[in-house]
């Protein structure tokens, strides 16, 4: 009678039944690193994203049963959804894809030759900078004023020197942490209201809401990408939809209360979204 065969892990070298799939010591996959390429593309989705069912159960709720997601969280069914900050992690990033289309610049007239972007409209001071150069129209500039003042000095700069794209670029890339800001203040929110509810359950909520207006306003803009159109404005339109029935559902609110309330969370949001660009706005010319 022969021992049962038995094979080490190419990892850490402990022993293991030959049929095992994953060595108990390191964890380590013990599959032939030779796999079909459609395989090792699969995990990579699976472990980068989490691409498996859980996935595909959560997204159709995510968009038509609002707070559905949330009330399962609550009720510990978690285990068949994947995780609201996993979900809106993987929507960010898709949506950003969707947001850098169609984002060619249009160069000035005076700016063609270089090939960047300018800041229309700014001809007399850029004929200031011209006629005095930059060191003196510095030093000139630099007699008075504050943060405000530095700040518009800095913007005419960029704009002489044809840095804007670069403004650009630095602002989409710290969009996501804009909006990572926003949520957090969303569920606070959402706490003064519900007290007794505990604030993970709003911060749940939060990032579904997030994610939702993502998938939107990237839907919207492909749609301005291919029609040449102009959607945009109504994202907050269909955020206010969607938070009605999700109150509804989630804090179990007469509809009456629930669209009051949906008013007045859109209105913050909108001002707090409004914020948010201009402060990013501000770092990425400071920054630059």
């Amino acid at each position: 009678m022969t021992g049962e065969e038995r094979r080490a892990c190419p990892n850490c070298g402990t022993s293991l039944p030959g049929d095992a799939r994953f060595c108990l010591n390191c964890g380590q996959d013990q599959r032939s690193g030779l796999v079909p390429f459609g395989e090792v593309l699969l995990d990579v989705l699976r472990d980068t994203f989490a691409f498996d069912s859980k996935f595909f159960n959560s997204v159709p709720k995510l968009l038509f049963k609002p707070g559905a997601l949330t009330v399962d969280f609550r009720q510990e069914r978690r285990a068949r959804h994947i995780p609201a900050v996993r979900m809106y992690v993987f929507v960010s990033v898709v949506a950003f894809l969707i947001f850098s289309l169609g984002e060619e610049r249009t160069p000035t007239i005076s700016d063609r030759d270089k090939g960047v972007v300018q800041v229309q409209g700014l001809d007399q001071e850029m004929a200031a900078i011209d006629s005095l150069g930059v060191d003196a129209w510095q030093r000139e500039r630099a007699q008075g004023g504050g943060w405000g003042k530095r700040l518009e000095n800095k913007v005419l700069l960029l704009n002489h020197e044809g840095r804007f794209d670069e403004v650009f670029d630095r602002f989409q890339r710290q969009l996501p942490l804009m909006l990572l800001v926003i949520i957090p203040l969303v569920a606070l929110l959402l706490k003064l209201f519900f007290w007794r509810s505990l604030y993970v359950v709003h911060l749940v909520f939060a990032f579904h809401l997030a994610a939702f207006a993502l998938i939107v306003a990237a839907l919207l803009h492909l749609a301005e990408y291919l029609t040449n159109g102009s959607f945009s404005f109504l994202t907050m339109l269909f955020v206010f939809a969607y938070m009605v029935p999700a109150l509804h559902r989630v804090h179990g609110l007469r509809w009456i209360w629930s669209t009051v309330l949906a008013l007045l969370l859109t209105l913050v949001l909108t001002v707090l979204v409004f914020l948010g660009l201009a402060a990013t706005m501000v770092f990425a010319i400071d920054s630059v």
